[in-house]
Order: C-alpha cells, then structure tokens, then sequence
C-alpha cells in the first residue's frame, strides 16, 4: 500500500483535474479544436464535465444516449441524509442483455465547503431541459464532449494500474497515455477511494444500479428516492469532509 500510495502521486491530482474544468471560457477554450464547434456554449462544457466528475459518469451518460432529460422525472432531487442537506442525481444506464433501463442515485452533500460543484450543478440540470446537450444526434453530442475533454486535458497522462479494484475488476491498462474523457470518471473512483475512505462495497452503492425498468414513468423515481437516501447512507458522511 505504501509503495502503491506513493506512485499514484505520478497521476494528475483531483485538485489540477478540477481547476482544468473551472478554467474552461477563461483560459481554456476547447472550440480552438477543429472537432468542435464554434457555436458550443463553454458553460455547458464546464457544467457538464463538472457533473460527470461528481457522479463519476461516463461521455454517454453525460451528453450521449443517457443524457440527462427532465421527463419524464427531474434530473436531481434534494433530500436530507443524517440530518445533512444532500442531492440525488439520477442517472440512466441500460443492461448489457435486456437493454432495460437502469436507474442510478449517487448522493453528494450540498454543503460548499465539502463540495462546491453541487448546488451549481444540482440548479444547472434541472434548470435545463437537456442540460449537456451538444448537438440533435446523441453520438455526435457525445462525440463533441468527448472532444472538449482531449482538448482541456492534453497537458495530463493516465495510467490504469493505480484504479482501484472494484466488483473484481482490475484495469489491465498499465501503459501511461493521454488523459482522456473516459479518464474522469476513474479520476473520481480514485477521489472517492484514497481521499474520502469510501472502500469497495461504499464504491458499489455510489456507482451501481438500482433497478431495471424497460419503461419509467414520472411516479417511479420518486418512489425510489427513499431507496436511494437509504443506499447513500453507507458512505454519504465520509464525503461530508472539507478539503475545498
């Protein structure tokens, strides 16, 4: 653990992550990529990176077929857990086999000074009624956040060997290479993992699914929202720690 505690200082650290992120439309601007358009609103790219870091998402569940859509259910609900305001923000997921979709709930304290990204956040997504939407076909608007990643990162590298193993997988992606959207999410995997204390079982109710439901109505999420809380309450104090 110590010789493991040591070299993960090699990969980028969460705080340089996150000031990439918040510099996006001050000295960042991903629209000087060629595979972006001049027209993509840098907030939106700011606000949509942001929230794919606190939910530990991925580029589709940000801007591609899962996006975020407030129908038929809001994005995010406020909620209280140990006394502590909170937020649920709900993803969508589909199972490999069924194609059903699944919902997912990690909750994240809305105190400042333990994270200052989810008030903002939590008002962005459900403001907006396609919050990180780039563009009309899903793949292309995953495609743009994708590019907007490679272009705000292509100063960071990434190597696998220091994810942590969760649900018995181990990255075998040992190579160092170029940080790229895919990279966030691990990034926060890591977050959760050595800075917050959140261990495997903690990691598996932030990151997995709660149901499958081919269809989901407006009443279904709310009804799972209790679920939800109660999920989060096995790690949701051990994110309530300031560090910003």
């Amino acid at each position: 653990m110590i010789h493991q505690n040591k070299m993960i200082e090699k990969l980028p650290s969460i705080f340089e992550i996150r000031r990439l992120i918040e510099s996006i439309g001050e000295s960042n601007d991903p629209r000087l990529d060629r595979r972006v358009s001049s027209n993509t609103d840098l907030y939106q790219v700011k606000m949509a990176l942001k929230y794919q870091f606190l939910v530990a998402g991925t580029a589709a569940e940000v801007s591609g077929i899962y996006r975020p859509r407030n129908e038929p259910f809001q994005n995010a609900y406020e909620t209280e857990i140990f006394g502590e305001p909170a937020a649920v923000f709900i993803l969508r997921k589909s199972r490999q086999k069924t194609k059903d979709i699944v919902i997912i709930g990690p909750c994240l304290p809305l105190k400042k000074e333990y994270e200052p990204w989810t008030r903002e956040v939590l008002d962005y997504v459900n403001f907006h009624q396609e919050p990180f939407t780039f563009q009309t076909n899903p793949r292309s608007s995953k495609r743009t956040l994708e590019a907007c990643s490679t272009y705000i990162f292509n100063c960071l590298n990434w190597n696998g060997s220091f994810e942590p193993e969760i649900n018995n997988y181990k990255s075998q992606d040992t190579e160092w290479k170029r940080f790229t959207n895919s990279c966030i999410s691990k990034a926060r995997l890591i977050d959760l993992f050595y800075n917050y204390g959140l261990d495997e079982a903690n990691i598996l109710s932030f990151t997995s699914p709660l149901r499958a439901n081919a269809e989901i109505t407006a009443n279904d999420v709310p009804k799972s929202l209790n679920i939800l809380t109660r999920i989060a309450e096995s790690y949701f104090l051990r994110l309530c720690k300031a560090r910003y």
